[in-house]
């Protein structure tokens, strides 16, 4: 974020800020000066990411929103008023083969991984437009761009936010009024990992240490970046 918008003294909202990737970004945030909102179905995660913060002298809030639900993130955007930096986080594996795969778990990919971004984005990117200031971010994965056993559903879900934000961001807000970057991850064990998928899928672990999956040796160098923004960097 240090070319983007300033993080200190900026709120920033988090979706699936209670734990994993979300958790860390969300204490990372607290730790430059932001104020964090978390937003997560677990209402004892969020309040604890809360709670930590808090602790270590950072200002956080933590509210409980299911952002498949279109309704509540609207309910939940209004309450968390102006927003500097969205962080779209929230997301969730199946880890099955397709065939294996139920026809539930795949809309739940989709819809978490996929509409939701929409819903959460277009909850806020008016605001940020009107003020002329605001950046958001999206988590997307390195199974977007490398194919990864088990993860029909949950590489395509994750390859949209990529599209979507380099494609759609530019065309979507007036010249001047912020930026939009996404952020392919790498895989690790989080809780967002189904039990099922745990014995031989990519969030195995024989330990609680942080795995990737493919092997670094078939990633590239970096996890892929993308930004655009309207305004000099």
């Amino acid at each position: 974020m240090a070319r983007g918008t300033r993080l200190s003294g900026a709120t920033l909202l988090i979706t699936g800020g209670g734990s994993g990737l979300g958790r860390r970004l969300a204490l990372g945030a607290a730790r430059r000066g932001s104020r964090v909102v978390i937003w997560d179905v677990d209402a004892e995660a969020g309040a604890a990411v809360r709670d930590e913060i808090r602790a270590a002298g950072g200002s956080a809030e933590a509210r409980i929103v299911d952002v498949t639900d279109r309704e509540a993130v609207v309910t939940a955007a209004a309450a968390a008023g102006p927003v500097d930096v969205l962080v779209n986080n929230a997301g969730v594996v199946s880890g099955q083969p397709l065939l294996d795969t139920t026809d539930e778990a795949i809309e739940r990919t989709m819809k978490v991984n996929v509409m939701a971004l929409y819903w959460v984005t277009r909850a806020f990117l008016a605001g940020m437009a009107s003020r002329r200031h605001g950046t958001v971010v999206t988590v997307a994965s390195a199974a977007a761009l490398v194919g990864v056993a088990r993860q029909t559903d949950y590489s395509a879900s994750k390859f949209a936010p990529s599209a979507s934000m380099s494609l759609c961001a530019p065309r979507s807000v007036p010249p001047n009024s912020g930026s939009t970057r996404w952020w392919c991850a790498r895989i690790t064990s989080t809780p967002g990992c189904s039990p099922a998928s745990r014995p031989a899928g990519p969030c195995s672990s024989r330990s609680s240490r942080k795995r990737t999956w493919p092997p670094r040796s078939s990633m590239p160098s970096r996890p892929a970046t993308g930004s655009w923004s309207c305004r000099p960097w």
